[in-house]
């Protein structure tokens, strides 16, 4: 266990009873949420594909026409027309 949980253990050790077990039923919940949304995400890799393609504007990470990491038209670079060692966003396509 982590010096931050422990210490939070320790704080809540302090609190009334109906304290402790409303912060206990709270945690219990987030891990189940957690536990949950892993599993979904586990079962739906399609869809999130599907998704993240529908993000990236059609481009595709499996057909390769886009890649992680890759900036979008709008967050590509390109030299200025000062001495073309500065660099600005450019905000068009």
């Amino acid at each position: 266990m982590t010096r931050l949980l422990t210490k939070a253990f320790e704080e809540a050790s302090r609190l009334s009873e109906v304290d402790q077990d409303e912060i206990a039923m709270r945690l219990l919940e987030e891990i189940e949420g957690e536990d949950r949304w892993d599993e979904t995400l586990a079962k739906s890799p399609d869809a999130l594909e599907r998704l993240a393609d529908k993000a990236l504007g059609g481009r595709s990470i499996r057909s390769g026409s886009a890649s992680a990491g890759e900036p979008l038209a709008s967050e590509k670079v390109r030299p200025s027309s000062g001495s073309g060692s500065d660099l600005i966003a450019s905000t068009t396509s």
